[in-house]
């Protein structure tokens, strides 16, 4: 009788794991499942004239490419497809070559560029732009590290840019500060009045 008991015991034991572990993976699916909403709120394609702004009922917002007179050509634009949710508000991040001696092709840089990292908002029906950091430099002598690796796909490789829980961060190659001192990474917060390296 008491070997029966034991194993009757056992095996409600075993019962009330398997209850707590699919209770645990449920919670899991419903994180998932509201990730994935969360993220699918709004999406965004770019062509050669303009960044399109979708949700689920259609076409949100149309932003005429080029950002600025500036720019290289719609050649050298480069969207980050996947949004970024901050305190219920959505970003996306856009890259864009601009020339760095744009009246003067014969001097310093005159056939280098300027990469500059656009932060956009969606808002409704609304895009509006929150700021934008020097990513790249022909003048400062500075890049982003996964587009100087060295790797055959280095030239198009845009991964140094990463989003976070408040904002973004960038990996840098050969960027220093004001005394000379070497940077590898900045972390950028976004809030209401713009971007705020930290």
């Amino acid at each position: 009788m008491k070997i029966i008991h034991g194993v009757i015991r056992g095996f409600a034991m075993q019962i009330t794991s398997w209850m707590s572990k699919i209770k645990f993976i449920i919670f899991l699916l419903i994180l998932l499942s509201e990730s994935v909403v969360a993220e699918s709120k709004y999406v965004i394609n770019t062509n050669d004239k303009s960044i399109n702004v979708f949700n689920s009922s259609g076409l949100v917002s149309k932003i005429p490419l080029p950002l600025t007179s500036d720019s290289v050509d719609s050649n050298f634009i480069v969207l980050i497809k996947e949004l970024n949710k901050i305190n219920d508000e959505y970003y996306f991040s856009l890259f864009q070559r601009e020339f760095s001696n744009k009246y003067n092709p014969e001097g310093f840089c005159g056939s280098g560029f300027e990469l500059w990292l656009y932060i956009s908002k969606v808002q409704g029906h609304n895009v509006s732009i929150v700021g934008k950091v020097l990513a790249g430099s022909c003048k400062g002598s500075f890049s982003m590290a996964s587009l100087e690796s060295g790797e055959v796909s280095s030239e198009t490789d845009y991964s140094s840019f990463k989003w976070n829980k408040e904002g973004f961060s960038i990996e840098w190659f050969s960027k220093f500060d004001g005394n000379g001192k070497g940077i590898t990474k900045t972390v950028y917060s976004i809030k209401s009045d713009g971007l705020h390296p930290q």
